[in-house]
């Protein structure tokens, strides 16, 4: 059974299972710690935010991690002219990309993470954002791979 759990997993594939489970200590963290009170104080009735409810990895960070893509900047504008700074806008550079080797990238990341679903190991957020948490069994197979 264990082997089954990571067997023909490709290089994309444990290297999004295992930087997924790099962040599981973090979110563990945070939803214990300002979240934990800070929620019912925004809005009446609303519980506190559980590691359970938090994003993992997202599909930026796997193109950013994996790929070496880099973060669009953001540009200035002011009276004299316009300048890139150091804060990201949250999307890659298709300057530092390139069209085609984005397009190829998505693709292989797309199919990876289908098949991740697939085994159940891995589970999407939501359909557009990217964002994905392991599952039991991913977790599991995490503890193989290491």
């Amino acid at each position: 059974m264990e082997a089954n759990l990571t067997n023909k997993l490709s290089k994309l594939q444990k290297f999004i299972l295992l930087e997924a489970a790099k962040s599981l200590p973090k979110l563990e963290e945070d939803a214990r710690g300002l979240n934990a009170w800070r929620a019912p104080f925004i809005k009446p009735g609303t519980k506190p935010i559980e590691a359970c409810d938090l994003s993992h990895i997202t599909r930026t960070k796997i193109l950013t991690k994996y790929f070496g893509f880099t973060m669009r900047k953001r540009r200035m504008w002011t009276f004299c002219g316009s300048f890139e700074t150091d804060y990201d806008t949250g999307q890659i550079s298709f300057k530092s990309a390139g069209r085609s080797r984005y397009n190829s990238a998505n693709v292989s990341l797309y199919r990876a993470i289908e098949r991740l679903e697939k085994r159940g190991l891995l589970i999407r957020m939501t359909k557009h954002r990217g964002d994905m948490q392991l599952t039991e069994k991913g977790i599991m197979a995490v503890e193989i791979l290491k």
